[in-house]
């Protein structure tokens, strides 16, 4: 029937967005990981250190991350949340 093809395009299509925010969410993990092992190598001192003023210093490159990592960690959540900077400074 009609209605049995409509649940099951439903479900699939559930199953389909838990599988996405779950990629998305083991991303954000590896991402996490990579970019604390990074964090941990440099010397604090050194987290100012910007090559030219076209870049990032290291310090607001991980902030950049960070943001970047609560906004779609938000949005996986199933959330609406708005882009900000807040940790970028």
């Amino acid at each position: 029937s009609y209605f049995t093809v409509l649940l099951m395009a439903t479900a699939t299509r559930i199953d389909a967005q838990e599988a996405t925010r779950q990629a998305l969410a083991s991303e954000l993990a590896t991402v996490n990981k990579h970019l604390l092992a990074g964090a941990a190598l440099v010397e604090p001192a050194r987290y100012g250190f910007q090559p030219n003023a076209e870049v990032r210093t290291f310090q607001q490159l991980v902030a950049h991350v960070a943001d970047g990592h609560a906004y779609f960690s938000t949005r996986a959540a199933g959330k609406k949340v708005d882009w900000t900077t807040q940790h970028e400074g």
